[in-house]
């Protein structure tokens, strides 16, 4: 399971992301990031409800973080895979 809530700022807006980043749930965060962009100049996803990440989920963060999203609070577990930890 993964829930998405969105908070916006005069800053932009802030995801907070809860649960699991796996298989068909990377497409749910990613349409939630890309309506996320479309009013806002900056997009952050508060990673630190989330338990696991798969492949799939690891290869989205590291392609987020390179496109300008910031990846807030992330676990260890977490951090070891966007810097290319396997999954």
């Amino acid at each position: 399971m993964l829930k998405i809530t969105a908070s916006a700022s005069p800053d932009g807006t802030t995801l907070k992301v809860e649960g699991r980043i796996v298989g068909d749930w990377v497409d749910e965060l990613s349409r939630a990031v890309t309506t996320a962009r479309q009013p806002a100049a900056r997009v952050a996803l508060d990673l630190s409800g989330v338990t696991f990440v798969d492949a799939i989920g690891a290869g989205f963060l590291r392609s987020a973080a390179a496109s300008g999203i910031d990846l807030a609070n992330p676990s260890d577990f977490v951090s070891g895979l966007i810097r290319g930890g396997h999954a």
